[in-house]
């Protein structure tokens, strides 16, 4: 019986939006012949650990705590874990201040040598050394957005929701739902150097609010969802490394008139299928990817079986979807058919507010790779 082991982020506290009803990192397994989750124990307490990431080289797990104070300085915190994957433990190794209040996303880039995090609330962003022994180090840059859209709610200033690299590394992309932009910058792993390039920022249509992103899997494309607005976009990548919008496709059905938000999205290992997450449609858009990495037209929207779901991961084999639905207090399995298509496996783990799946072994980084060789 195959299991393989994964780790859901929850919320433990009350924030504007969410009630917390969990205590911390829940550690558990997927067996990935019927799809049975099964909940193997409880990590230290740690709040609001919206976001999680596995590092470069596999052994660590990264955790934000979306909170707006700690050791009584405004600012949020991440946490440090030794992944012991025979005893399916995490070990606390270390935790800081993220410089900013409410971190959202870190990125492990593919050198292993730095650890990328954006501040949603604060609307900042920075690079943090990562030594051998896996300990971070004071930030190397910090960077602050500045703007606002013309949603007032959501968008009354600069909230960068999550960070990535180019396929080379040399350039990363902040996706910032509060400004309508993908902001480029220029990004040396060695010293963690991160320099603005303006002339080469993605501006997208006022209020698209863009959420996250991902690369296509042999880097022929970036995907991005736009939260206030549930599209998916394709970007080509130019060669020096700016994302070019090809494509931007919705996320629901035609002639729904339900209130719904994009959250998560995520590919397979083929680049063939590609997913996204409908908060309150509450159910999974699945997309089929051409060779080029092209999106074709939404081929279904499964119903997710639960209350918003945050956040959606596939298994390292590639055989289960997990979805974590918040408001249901449940993370469920989906088998992966042949064709890319999702069948509700009947397996459900009970967890409050889970916003996040990880599984570590899938990979915490994406592979360095020289744009040359995708052009």
């Amino acid at each position: 019986m195959a299991k393989e082991l994964f780790f859901v982020g929850t919320y433990t506290e009350s924030l504007a939006h969410v009630q917390g009803r969990s205590k911390a990192i829940q550690i558990a397994e997927l067996d990935t012949e019927s799809g049975a989750l099964e909940l193997i124990r409880t990590s230290n307490p740690v709040p609001n650990t919206a976001y999680l990431r596995t590092s470069a080289d596999g052994r660590f797990l990264y955790a934000t705590s979306e909170i707006y104070e700690f050791e009584g300085r405004a600012e949020g915190c991440f946490t440090v874990f030794a992944i012991d994957r025979e005893q399916r433990r995490l070990e606390q190794v270390q935790q800081l201040g993220s410089h900013g209040k409410g971190p959202a996303y870190l990125f492990a880039e593919g050198s292993g040598q730095q650890l990328l995090l954006v501040n949603y609330i604060e609307g900042n962003l920075g690079s943090f050394p990562v030594s051998k022994a896996g300990r971070i180090g004071p930030p190397l840059s910090m960077k602050q957005h500045h703007g606002s859209g013309p949603n007032t709610i959501r968008q009354e200033a600069a909230h960068p929701h999550a960070i990535i690299t180019s396929p080379d590394n040399r350039m990363v992309y902040a996706v910032d739902l509060g400004i309508d932009r993908i902001v480029h910058y220029s990004f040396n792993a060695d010293d963690g150097s991160l320099k603005p390039m303006p002339e080469l920022d993605l501006v997208l249509p006022p209020g698209s609010g863009p959420r996250h992103i991902i690369l296509h899997p042999q880097g022929k494309r970036a995907y991005f969802v736009n939260e206030l607005t549930n599209e998916l976009c394709a970007c080509s990548i130019a060669a020096n490394g700016a994302l070019k919008l090809q494509q931007t496709l919705s996320t629901l059905p035609q002639d729904i008139d339900t209130e719904s938000h994009c959250s998560e999205l995520c590919i397979s290992r083929d680049g063939q299928d590609l997913y996204v997450a409908n908060r309150g449609h509450n159910s999974i858009a699945h997309f089929r990817c051409a060779a080029d990495g092209s999106l074709e037209s939404l081929s279904k929207c499964v119903e997710c079986k639960g209350n918003i779901p945050r956040h959606i991961a596939l298994s390292a084999n590639d055989a289960y979807l997990l979805i974590a639905n918040q408001e249901s207090d449940e993370v469920r399995s989906f088998r992966r058919e042949t064709d890319g298509s999702l069948s509700d496996s009947g397996h459900r783990l009970t967890i409050g507010t889970p916003c996040f799946v990880e599984f570590p072994d899938r990979g915490g980084a994406q592979p360095k790779k020289p744009l040359a060789e995708i052009h």
